[in-house]
């Protein structure tokens, strides 16, 4: 007979065993300080984890859960945290290589993902929702403290244009290979949000850190939509080029800060509308469009600092 619940306390080892708990409608419960779960116990190539239903805390931000599988495969089905949130999740490890994916939305004390000195060589799918047949839906998940993305591989944020990422204590990805966002909000209290590696933003995108800082490596929006950086706070800025896609429709982006901004590289290749509002001084070290590919619309609104242009 299936039991009616599962409880987790302690450590779970197999020597390159499968693992795979519950059910979509069955609750995992986290129960001591730390709960492990890791497949290459014997050194060897490890094998998958799949809990398939919410995982939740016995106590809010109490428990942590730690998932290492090697080569195998990580997935969560269902919801983690939504009515207790669990302390730490940390996914993978130096020597994670099997990819890794969320289906649903996170509340969490704090998230590690891979190691941090060495990485791990693995993608990681955040899809933040779903519904009942596994398609996109929106949802919002939180984390209170810095989340700290480690692994080397992509990194997927999102899958419907409605999700929203709060990375309450920011947000920083240093090593991953590729980041592709589908959601509309990214946002932290007062704190960094640093996309280390090129982001290609599949939707319109808002990101709000408040003071904290916004630091991009090359972007590409897709045709057609927006990306906002700030919403009106003293919020520095750190870009690097920003892209829309060729002969598809254009795409916008609009900065709105009072603090300074530095953008290292170009902005151009299909940009319809690029706004600057509220601006404390923007410094431009590459080319703001071309001759053969102008933006259609620069508009700059209420700057109180300097605007310095490549070449003045």
């Amino acid at each position: 007979t299936a039991p009616s619940a599962i409880t987790i306390a302690g450590t779970i080892n197999t020597n390159s065993q499968a693992v795979s708990l519950g059910t979509t409608s069955k609750t995992l419960t986290l129960s001591g300080s730390n709960v492990v779960i890791n497949t290459y116990a014997d050194s060897g190539v490890g094998a998958g984890i799949t809990i398939y239903g919410p995982v939740e805390a016995s106590s809010a931000g109490m428990q942590n859960l730690s998932l290492a599988s090697k080569t195998g495969a990580i997935s969560i089905g269902g919801n983690i945290g939504a009515t207790k949130r669990l302390g730490t999740l940390t996914l993978g490890d130096a020597n994670q290589t099997g990819a890794i994916r969320l289906d649903g939305t996170f509340v969490l004390d704090s998230l590690v993902v891979g190691d941090a000195t060495l990485g791990g060589a693995f993608n990681l799918n955040l899809r933040n929702s779903i519904d009942a047949l596994g398609n996109p839906k929106a949802g919002t998940s939180t984390v209170n403290n810095v989340a700290a993305i480690y692994n080397s591989g992509t990194l997927t944020l999102g899958d419907h244009d409605g999700d929203v990422f709060n990375f309450v204590g920011g947000l920083s990805v240093p090593n991953v290979s590729a980041i592709t966002i589908t959601a509309s909000q990214l946002n932290s209290t007062n704190a960094a949000i640093n996309l280390g590696s090129g982001t290609t933003f599949a939707v319109s995108t808002s990101i709000s850190t408040g003071t904290g800082q916004i630091t991009l490596a090359p972007v590409i929006i897709a045709d057609g939509y927006t990306l906002t950086l700030g919403s009106g706070a003293a919020t520095p800025m750190s870009l690097s080029s920003v892209s829309g896609v060729a002969n598809g429709a254009k795409s916008n982006l609009t900065i709105n800060t009072t603090a300074a901004v530095v953008v290292s590289g170009a902005i151009g290749v299909d940009i319809g509308t690029f706004t600057v509002t509220n601006a404390g001084g923007i410094t431009f070290a590459g080319a703001v469009g071309s001759s053969s590919d102008r933006i259609t619309t620069v508009a700059l609104t209420t700057g109180s600092g300097v605007f310095e242009f490549q070449s003045n």
